[in-house]
């Protein structure tokens, strides 16, 4: 029993002091579900989902997880398609062009 728990507290240290996957506020995706890291202890982790719902994992479990950390990510950006009319004038339309590249 004893030597159980020192095992996990060893795994858990080793995952957030050397591998270090995540920081307080990085968003992060595990298991297809993107959420917040909102606390880090020793033994577990604390997330919070898009519905406000917070979820505790064990940090040797997270260990042996696939992570996607967003925050530490390159830059990412999405794209919006959208129509112009054919008649819209080309005035209005630099102007549409200068006001989403700001």
């Amino acid at each position: 029993m004893f030597g159980n728990a020192c095992k996990t507290t060893f795994e858990a240290i080793i995952f957030l002091f050397i591998v270090h996957p995540f920081d307080v506020g990085d968003r992060c995706e595990i298991n297809g579900v993107q959420m917040i890291v909102e606390e880090m202890h020793i033994l577990t982790t604390i997330f919070l989902r898009y519905d406000n719902q917070k979820i505790a994992y064990p940090n040797n479990v997270l260990a042996t997880m696939p992570i996607a950390n967003y925050h530490r990510s390159p830059d990412m950006g999405d794209a919006i398609d959208f129509c112009i009319h054919v008649s819209t004038p080309t005035e209005k339309v630099a102007k549409m062009k200068d006001m989403i590249t700001r």
